[in-house]
C-alpha cells in the first residue's frame, strides 16, 4: 500500500487498492460503486479494443479467471476535486478466451503503466477515467 500525506490522495490510493481486490474477487457490486456513470476505460491500441464503458467493464469481469495485481509505484496530483493517478503495477491476470473477449488480453507477470482520474461527488471519490498506457520492460 502506498502512503500519501494528503488525506484525499490517501483515500484514492486505498480505493485503487480496493478496486484491484474487487476485480480479483469478482465483486461487481462494489466496482459499480467505485466508478462514475460516465466512466470510460481506454488503452493503447496495441492492447486490443480501445474503449470500454462502465457497464462493459462490469459485464466483462466474469471472464477474468485469475487476477493478482499490485501497485508497485504510485504518483498522484490533486487538482481541486480531481486527482490524477499514475501507477506502475505488477499484473498477473488471466482472461478466459482472451482472443474472443472483446480484445481484452491476459497479462501474465507483466509490469504495466496506467493512469486514472478520480473526482469527488457528494463527498465520495469515484474513478471516471482509466487508461492502460504501456507494458514496461
Amino acid at each position: 500500500m502506498t502512503q500519501h500525506t494528503d488525506p484525499d490522495c490517501q483515500a484514492v490510493a486505498d480505493l485503487t487498492d480496493e478496486w484491484i481486490e474487487c476485480v480479483a474477487a469478482k465483486n461487481t457490486a462494489r466496482v459499480e460503486e467505485l466508478l462514475t456513470e460516465d466512466f470510460i476505460y481506454s488503452r493503447h491500441p496495441k492492447f486490443g479494443r480501445d474503449t470500454l464503458t462502465k457497464r462493459e467493464i462490469i459485464d466483462f469481469m466474469p471472464n477474468i479467471e485469475k487476477s493478482d495485481t499490485k501497485v508497485v509505484e504510485q504518483y498522484m496530483r490533486k487538482f481541486g476535486d480531481v486527482i490524477l493517478v499514475h501507477n506502475v503495477v505488477e499484473a498477473n491476470q488471466k482472461v478466459a478466451h482472451a482472443e474472443e473477449a472483446k480484445g481484452n488480453a491476459s497479462f501474465l507477470n507483466k509490469k504495466l503503466l496506467d493512469s486514472s482520474a478520480w473526482r469527488k461527488e457528494d463527498s465520495v471519490w469515484r474513478c471516471f477515467d482509466y487508461r492502460l498506457i504501456d507494458a514496461l520492460g
